[in-house]
């Protein structure tokens, strides 16, 4: 994948992972497929925030 592209698909995972976690405790999606989206959703959050965080302690 392209650097360039790399941005986009991170926002765009991260809107769709954060909408998907907001419509879960809005009780707006329910059940267990519901479930394994949010646990999906939160993995994706933690690896983004782990992910920021290295590139941020490492830095020059």
């Amino acid at each position: 994948m392209t650097k360039n592209l790399d941005t986009a698909d991170t926002i765009v995972k991260l809107t769709l992972a954060v909408a998907v976690v907001v419509f879960y405790f809005g009780r707006v999606i329910s059940g267990p497929v519901a479930r394994g989206l949010v646990i999906l959703a939160i993995a994706l959050i933690v690896r983004f925030v782990a992910k920021a965080l290295l590139l941020f302690i490492t830095r020059d």
